[in-house]
C-alpha cells in the first residue's frame, strides 16, 4: 500500500462534505456500545503488536483473511445500532455518491474508529483485488501498518491531518499464499476509513488517475 496525492478538487469536496456526519454526537455515543472483538486464537498479545503478527504467521492463513480483532464501528453496525439516524442515511448516500463519481459501486468498507480504535492484523487474501483506501484523521495520530516482505519488518504509513489516500493490491490467498498482504490500523483519536476494492486493474488505474490528476506511476504501486 502506498500513499498518493489527492489532487481532485471535486473528490476533496465530496469527502469534506461527508466527514462531519461521522463526528456527530449520536455516532460517537453509539460507537461506545460496540463490543471490542477479541481474537481467541491469540489472546495474549495486542492485535496491533508485532508479537501478535508473528503468532498469526504460524496459524492457518484462512483464519486471518478478515480481522479477528477490532475496535470500531462499520457502516453496517451503525445501521443496526441507530437505524433511524439521519446522519447514517446521509453517510450512506454520500458514500454511494463518491463511488459513482469514481466509477465504481464496490465499496468494501466504511469504518469509524473511536478513541484507541484499531483493526488487528489480517491480510484480505480471501477478498483479493486492487484497493483504494481513503482515511480521515483529526490530528494525524493514527496510522496504517503492513508487513514488508523485502525488509522482513513492519512499516507504518502515518496518517495526515484531514483526508489521505493509499492504494495497493491484495494478493489471492489461493494463488499467492506467500505474498498475502498483512496489515493493520490503529489510532489514538477518532478516524474514518473508506475502502474500495476492484478486480479490474484498468478500472483501478483509472480511479487513481481521477484522484491524482494522472500524476502517478501505477506500476510503482504494485512493487510491494
Amino acid at each position: 500500500m502506498k500513499s498518493i496525492k489527492l489532487k481532485n478538487d471535486r473528490l476533496q469536496t465530496l469527502l469534506s462534505s461527508t466527514i462531519d456526519f461521522f463526528y456527530e454526537d449520536n455516532i460517537k455515543e453509539n460507537c461506545k456500545k460496540c463490543k471490542v472483538r477479541t481474537d481467541n486464537f491469540i489472546p495474549d498479545f495486542d492485535p496491533w503488536s508485532e508479537e501478535y503478527l508473528r503468532k498469526a504467521f504460524t496459524l492457518e492463513l484462512k483464519e486471518y483473511g478478515y480481522p479477528r480483532a477490532l475496535k470500531g464501528m462499520s457502516l453496517e453496525d451503525m445501521k443496526k445500532l441507530i437505524p433511524n439516524s439521519s446522519n447514517v442515511v446521509e453517510i450512506t448516500k454520500r458514500i454511494t455518491h463518491i463511488g459513482r463519481f469514481l466509477g465504481t459501486h464496490h465499496n468494501a468498507l466504511v469504518m469509524y474508529y473511536p478513541e484507541e480504535g484499531y483493526i488487528g492484523w489480517h491480510h484480505n487474501g480471501n477478498a483479493p483485488g486492487y484497493n483504494i483506501l481513503m482515511t480521515y484523521s483529526l490530528d494525524g495520530d493514527g496510522g496504517f501498518s503492513f508487513w514488508d516482505y523485502k525488509t522482513k519488518s513492519i512499516q507504518t504509513i502515518q496518517d495526515k491531518v484531514g483526508w489521505s489516500v493509499k492504494v495497493g493490491y491484495y494478493p489471492n490467498i489461493r494463488k499467492e499464499p506467500k505474498r498475502v498482504y498483512w496489515h493493520m490500523a490503529k489510532t489514538k483519536n477518532p478516524r474514518v476509513s473508506i475502502a474500495w476494492v476492484l478486480d479490474q486493474k484498468e478500472m483501478w488505474k483509472s480511479m487513481i488517475d481521477e484522484i491524482t490528476g494522472g500524476d502517478y506511476d501505477h506500476d510503482d504501486i504494485l512493487d510491494q
